[in-house]
């Protein structure tokens, strides 16, 4: 056992299994208008995201950046519908930017 579960054993007290925070996943959900999605990640902290969005993940030169946000959400609007939509988010921090998350796809109506 660890020095941290020793103590807490010799004070009488059970120690209970650790379990790390779960990672908030990247989602997109529907918009409140036609048209429109709502897109959602962890939180990067002192950092920004950026997000993309695609009708056609087959060309890489497909991908359409959506504007950068500081907070961990956006809603994304004006999407021809309907219509299969991929998209993709990563997060911008001092130590640079993380990888794309899984690509999502939505049919947006």
């Amino acid at each position: 056992t660890s020095g941290a579960s020793t103590i807490i054993l010799s004070a009488g007290m059970d120690v209970k299994g650790f379990s790390p925070k779960q990672k908030q996943v990247f989602s997109v959900s529907a918009g409140g208008i036609p048209g429109s999605v709502y897109l959602t990640a962890a939180k990067a902290l002192r950092g920004s995201h950026e997000w993309e969005s695609s009708s056609d993940i087959t060309l890489a030169t497909a991908w359409v950046r959506i504007e950068p946000t500081v907070q961990a959400h956006t809603t994304v609007t004006g999407l021809v519908t309907p219509k299969l939509y991929y998209f993709r988010h990563r997060s911008i921090t001092p130590d640079g930017a993380s990888d794309w998350d899984d690509t999502l796809s939505t049919m947006v109506v």
